[in-house]
Parts: C-alpha cells; structure tokens; sequence
C-alpha cells in the first residue's frame, strides 16, 4: 500500500509540474518589439549616437531601460533598439562627437553637441516636456524620426 502511495505522489507532482509549466506566466504575455529610429540632422560622422527610449517616470534621466549606441553617419544615422514591450515613451539622443560618453554642457548648461527628442519640438532654454515628445509603440514594431538640434 505504502509503494501504490508513492506512486499516486509522485504521478500527481508531475502532474502539477506539467500544468505549471503549460500556464503562461505575466511576464510570457508581455510582447517585445524592435523600434528604428532615423536620427537626422547629425553634423559630422565622428562618435556616437546615443539614444534612450524612456517611460514617462524615467524622462531625462540616465537610466532608461531601453538604450542603444551606434557609430555617428554624418546626414542620417539609425538606430535599432530590440526588446521594447507596449507602451508610451520618449526618445532622446545626443551626438558624442568627441567619444567622452557625456553630453558635453558649457558652464550655463547648454549643450555643445546636438540633442533631439521624438516628436522633434522646438526648444530652447529647457528641454521639452514628456507630452511633446510622447510617442505609442505597439509592442511588435515601429519607427520614428527626429533631428538633431545644436545650439
């Protein structure tokens, strides 16, 4: 009797396992996509471009979840970001023209390199609200384009 129990035991964790592993987690649902963004306006074609796609909470801060770095193009540069789940973001890029891995500021704090943002708004002693640069990606895959602006 006690070797039957064991074996209904062990038949029915693996049971269990085998529901578990079937049921989707959260994490499972969430869909991620890949977003190019043409970044236009960019001066030389020395350094990098770096861009960041951020959520509303993380707008204008360092530490965007989704970022990417590519080699300048002089004109027009891409960048493809992978891995981008459904939701509302900003983009925002600056050209490291000299590769320092800053945005390089003068003593007033205005930028030496050129910066832009989704949307492309106009700006110019602050940088633009989240609302002006707001852009929907659907989770699959998307593209946007902006300038660079220098000041």
């Amino acid at each position: 009797m006690r070797k039957r129990t064991s074996i209904i035991v062990g038949l029915l964790a693996v049971s269990a396992a085998a529901v578990w592993n079937i049921a989707p987690s959260a994490a499972a649902d969430e869909r991620t996509g890949t977003l190019r963004i043409v970044v236009s306006n960019v001066r030389v074609g020395q350094g990098h471009v770096h861009m960041a796609i951020c959520p509303q909470s993380l707008f204008l801060k360092d530490n965007c979840p989704y970022k990417a770095t590519v080699p300048a193009r002089q004109g027009e540069t891409e960048v493809v970001i992978d891995g981008i789940p459904a939701g509302t973001y900003s983009a925002q890029a600056y050209l490291d023209e000299n590769d320092n891995d800053r945005l390089d500021r003068t003593l007033l704090g205005i930028p030496e390199e050129g910066v832009g943002f989704s949307g492309d708004p106009s700006y110019t002693v602050s940088p633009p609200d989240f609302q002006e640069t707001a852009f929907t990606f659907d989770g699959v895959s998307g593209s946007i384009t902006f300038r660079l602006r220098y000041y």
